[in-house]
C-alpha cells in the first residue's frame, strides 16, 4: 500500500469534525494526537512537525479538532479536559474502525491540556491502546485518577518546575512509566531541537511498547 494521506470527516460527529490522516505503507502503529486548546488542532505547526518526523519511522499519524476555536479559547482547564476526554473516546472508535488503520496498535500523544487528557482517556480505552506520550502540559489535572492508568506512559518535559511538577505526578503513577527532561525546552517547546528530541523520544517509547506480533 502507497503512503496514504488525506483529511477525512469523523462519522458520528454532531459537527462534522475533519481529520487528518497520514498513514505510511506498512505502518506499525497510529498514534492519536491530543490536542489541548493552546497547542491547536490538526493545523498545529509544533505537532505536525512532530507528527512528520513519526511517518518518516513507520508510525502513522491522526490529528483533528477536538475543540471548536470558541471552546479553545474560552473553557477553563479542567472543563477542557474533561471535554477533550469525550472527544478522545469517539475518534478512537473512527480509528479502529477506519480501513487503513483498523487492527494497527493504537497509541495517544497529548500535548497542553491534551496531555491530561490523554491519561484520563487510557483509563477507560486503555484496553485497546498500547503507550503514551504526554508533551508537557498540566499534568496535575490527571491527578485524581493517574493511579488507574494501566498503559505505558511517558511524560516529556522541559527544565524547572514543570520537571518538578511531572516527577511529582510520577510517583503516584503505578502503570510502567518514564519521566525525561528535554535539556533547554521551554513550556512551549517551540525551538526545532527540543520538537526533535520530542519526536525521537516518543517514536522510540511508542514503537517498544507495541504488542508483539
Amino acid at each position: 500500500m502507497n503512503d496514504q494521506m488525506e483529511e477525512v470527516v469523523v462519522p458520528d460527529d454532531p459537527i462534522g469534525r475533519r481529520a487528518r490522516m497520514s498513514i505510511p505503507r506498512a505502518s506499525s502503529a497510529v498514534i492519536l494526537f491530543v490536542h489541548g486548546g493552546a497547542t491547536g488542532g490538526r493545523t498545529s505547526l509544533r505537532d505536525g512537525y512532530v507528527a512528520d518526523r513519526m511517518h518518516g519511522l513507520g508510525l502513522a499519524t491522526v490529528q483533528t479538532d477536538l475543540l471548536t476555536s470558541d471552546e479553545a479559547s474560552s473553557l477553563p482547564p479542567a472543563r477542557e479536559v474533561a471535554l477533550l476526554v469525550d472527544r478522545i473516546r469517539l475518534v478512537t472508535t473512527f480509528v479502529a474502525l477506519h480501513p487503513a488503520t483498523v487492527g494497527r496498535p493504537l497509541a495517544y500523544f497529548g500535548a497542553g491540556t491534551g496531555s491530561a487528557a490523554a491519561l484520563l482517556a487510557a483509563v477507560t480505552n486503555g484496553g485497546s491502546v498500547a503507550a503514551v506520550v504526554c508533551r508537557g502540559g498540566p499534568l496535575e489535572l490527571a491527578a485524581a485518577r493517574v493511579a488507574e492508568v494501566d498503559v505505558p506512559t511517558l511524560l516529556l518535559v522541559g527544565e524547572g518546575d514543570a520537571a518538578e511538577r511531572a516527577s511529582a505526578l510520577l510517583e503516584t503513577m503505578r502503570c510502567e512509566r518514564r519521566l525525561e527532561v528535554i535539556p533547554g525546552a521551554t513550556d512551549l517547546f517551540d525551538d526545532q531541537a527540543s520538537l526533535d528530541q520530542v519526536a525521537d523520544r516518543a517514536s522510540g517509547w511508542i514503537l517498544a511498547h507495541l504488542p508483539r506480533a
